[in-house]
């Protein structure tokens, strides 16, 4: 396999050390920096998930229809007329 003579060059100064050294640096920067990163992502994806549970839990434990107001429990309403621009009950 032909290498390239940068990549020639540089592995064979130091015997590779200085090649190793900087790919190994470089590599622990991706590395920290792609962990948080990605740490990120998943915590977005989670909450949107999350989001979408409780709006479908929400919409499918409560009923479309309010059920129809009890008449016992309903009070009569005294009827209003109209008095010189203001609504009172009458007696």
């Amino acid at each position: 396999m032909r290498v390239p003579p940068l990549l020639a060059s540089l592995r064979d100064d130091d015997f590779g050390g200085v090649l190793a050294t900087e790919f190994s640096l470089v590599g622990g920067i991706l590395l920290v920096g792609i962990i948080p990163g990605l740490v990120s992502v998943r915590d977005a994806i989670n909450s949107g998930f999350t989001t979408q549970a409780q709006t479908l839990e929400r919409a499918l434990t409560r009923p479309v229809v309010p059920p129809p107001p009890s008449t016992t429990d309903r009070r009569p309403q005294p009827e209003l007329t109209k008095n010189s621009n203001s609504l009172t009950p009458s007696p």
